[in-house]
């Protein structure tokens, strides 16, 4: 019966604080509230960005071994 309350005792101690979680707050660690902005997570269209450009275009060669940080003469 000792441990029966022993291990309940320990259950309740373990399990109580995932449940008294404070409902989180919309604000910044500064106390300045967050804006919707953050908080919108509709996907964005590729074609509501704008135009489209192929880097290899610019310069850039198609060739993913190599370190390319720098315009090449």
């Amino acid at each position: 019966m000792k441990n029966l309350l022993t291990a309940l005792l320990f259950a309740i101690l373990i399990i109580h604080p995932a449940f008294s979680q404070e409902t989180t707050q919309d604000l910044w660690p500064d106390g300045t509230p967050i804006s919707d902005w953050f908080h919108d997570y509709s996907k964005v269209k590729l074609e509501d960005l704008g135009e489209q450009y192929a880097l290899t275009g610019f310069g850039v060669k198609n060739d993913s071994s190599l370190l390319q940080t720098q315009k090449s003469s």
